[in-house]
C-alpha cells in the first residue's frame, strides 16, 4: 500500500513516521471510501473551539481505489473510545496547539497616557469601556475611558464626577469616584461599578494630596453607576460593610450581580432591605484540579452568548467558574500576566478580554474563550489502496486568526490546483494552505 501525493509531503504507510498498520482487534469507528472524507472533532462538541479539527480523505483520481478505517484513542480513559481494544504501531497524532498561550497583546503600543485600568465592560453595541484609576495627578480621581478593541488604544471620555447639584452642607459637584476595580452592564445598558469617594476641595486642583476624604465623602465601598457618554456618576448604594474588598463582577442574563470579595470567595451583591449591599457568600474559589484556593481573580465575566458560562483569570491562567460552588475549572494558559478585568462582547463571541496592568501603561489582551485542548489520538488504517492512493490529513486550529490550516508532519498534504475546503469554524471557513 502506497501513497501518492504531488503537494508539500509524501509519505508511505511502511517507511514515514506515521506507520498506518492493522488494528488489533480490528474495530471499525469510520471507513473513508474514495472521494469521501471526515471531520472530527476532539472534546465537547458544543464548543466550537474545544479541541482541533482533523480531516482525513482518500483520494484517488485514476483507478478509484482506496479505503480507510480510523479509530479514535481515548487517552484519558486509556482505551480505544471506551471499546476494549489496542493500538498496534500507531503513530500518535496531537493536537498542534495544546497548551499553547490563548491570550494575545492587542496594539504595537501601550495604552500611554493610562494605566492601572482595573475594570472593563462591553455592552451590547459592541462599545468598551474602562475606568482608569491613576491619571498621574495627585488628585486620584478615576476617569472612564473608551476602548478601540482593533487598536487597544484608549480615549478619555471624563472624570467619574457626583451627577448630583449642590444642596448645603454637601457640595456634590466636589466628589468625584476612584479606586474602581469592578465594572458591568446589566441587560438594560446600565453601567454599574464599585469605588471610592474622595470630596475633592478645590474642584479638580491638582496640589491637594492623594485621597483627600473630607467630611462630605462617605467611607467605604459604593455601588454606583456611570453615565458612559460623560463619566457623570451616579452613587446608588453604599455595602454594609465598610471594609468588604471587591476584586470584580459580572451580571448574568438574568441581571444577578455576581462578585469576587478580597477573601477569594465567590458571591453574589444584593440590596438587603435598608438599601445597604451584601455579598452573599457561595464559596471558595477552588481549583478543581487539585482543591487548591484560587487566589487574585481580578476579573469575571458572563459568556452570555454560549450558555451563560461564568469565566475568570487569575494567575495567567483562564478558568470556567461553577456559580453554584465556586468550584474553577482551567481552560487555557494565557501568556500574559499582570492581568486586571475581564469582559465580553456578544458580537465576538469567540473572545473575551482583559488587561495587562503590570503598574505602568497598560495593554488591552485578547484571550481565546475556549483555548485549543489535545485532539485525540488518531490510528488510520488503509484497507483498500493501490499505487494512486492517496490518503490526506490535516488539521486546523482555530485559535490562529488567518483563514488558514496548521499541518502535522508526516502526512500527505492536499495537493489540488485550487484550495480544498477543510470546515467552518464558529462562522469562518478554512481552506488549506
Amino acid at each position: 500500500m502506497n501513497t501518492k501525493s504531488t503537494g508539500r509531503r509524501s509519505t508511505s504507510p511502511r517507511s514515514s513516521g506515521l506507520r498506518l498498520e492493522a488494528l488489533e482487534p480490528r474495530i471499525l469507528l469510520t471507513a473513508v471510501a474514495v472521494g469521501e472524507f471526515f471531520i472530527y472533532k476532539g472534546g465537547d462538541s458544543s464548543a466550537p473551539f474545544d479541541g482541533d479539527l482533523l480531516r482525513i480523505e482518500v483520494v484517488n483520481d485514476v483507478t478509484g481505489v482506496g479505503q480507510a478505517e480510523v479509530m479514535r484513542w481515548d487517552g484519558d480513559a486509556n482505551d480505544v473510545s471506551h471499546i476494549p481494544g489496542l493500538l498496534n504501531g500507531a503513530e500518535e497524532l496531537y493536537g498542534g496547539l495544546a497548551g499553547e498561550p490563548c491570550g494575545e497583546i492587542i496594539g504595537s503600543d501601550p495604552w500611554l497616557a493610562y494605566e492601572d485600568i482595573h475594570a472593563l465592560a462591553t455592552n451590547i453595541a459592541g462599545e468598551y469601556y474602562g475606568v482608569e484609576n491613576n491619571t498621574g495627578d495627585t488628585d486620584d480621581i478615576g476617569r472612564l475611558v473608551s476602548i478601540n478593541p482593533a487598536t487597544g488604544s484608549a480615549t478619555d471620555v471624563g472624570a467619574l464626577r457626583d451627577d448630583r447639584p449642590a444642596a448645603p452642607p454637601i457640595d456634590y459637584p466636589h466628589l468625584r469616584y476612584d479606586n474602581v476595580p469592578a465594572l458591568d452592564f446589566d441587560s438594560t445598558g446600565t453601567l454599574w461599578g464599585v469605588a471610592t469617594q474622595t470630596d475633592t476641595i478645590p474642584l479638580d486642583a491638582a496640589a491637594i494630596p492623594p485621597d483627600p476624604h473630607l467630611p462630605d465623602a462617605i467611607e467605604g465601598l459604593l455601588l454606583i453607576t456611570i453615565d458612559p457618554a460623560t463619566g457623570l456618576t451616579h452613587l446608588e448604594n453604599r455595602f454594609a460593610d465598610d471594609e468588604i474588598e471587591i476584586l470584580t463582577m459580572a451580571f448574568n442574563a438574568g441581571d444577578t450581580l455576581y462578585a469576587v470579595n478580597g477573601d477569594n470567595h465567590l458571591g453574589t451583591l444584593s440590596i438587603n432591605p435598608g438599601g445597604e449591599v451584601v455579598f452573599g457568600d457561595i464559596g471558595l474559589l477552588t481549583n478543581t484540579a487539585d482543591g487548591s484556593p484560587v487566589t487574585g481573580m481580578n476579573g469575571i465575566e458572563f459568556g452570555l452568548t454560549v450558555g451563560g458560562t461564568l469565566y475568570g483569570v487569575a494567575g495567567g491562567e483562564l478558568f470556567e467558574i461553577n456559580t453554584g460552588n465556586a468550584q474553577c475549572t482551567m481552560t487555557g494558559n494565557i501568556g500574559v500576566g499582570n492581568l486586571s478585568a475581564l469582559t465580553f462582547d456578544v458580537n465576538d463571541p469567540d473572545y473575551l478580554w482583559s488587561v495587562n496592568s503590570p503598574g505602568g501603561a497598560d495593554k488591552l489582551v485578547r484571550l481565546l474563550r475556549t483555548p485549543p485542548k489535545p485532539a485525540d489520538i488518531f490510528s488510520v488504517y488503509l484497507s483498500e489502496a493501490d499505487a494512486y492512493t492517496e490518503l490526506r490529513i490535516g488539521a486546523i486550529t482555530p485559535y490562529t486568526d488567518v483563514n488558514g490550516a496548521t499541518w502535522y508532519d508526516d502526512v500527505d498534504l492536499w495537493d489540488a490546483t485550487s484550495t480544498p475546503y477543510i470546515a467552518t469554524v464558529g462562522g469562518t471557513a478554512y481552506y488549506a494552505p
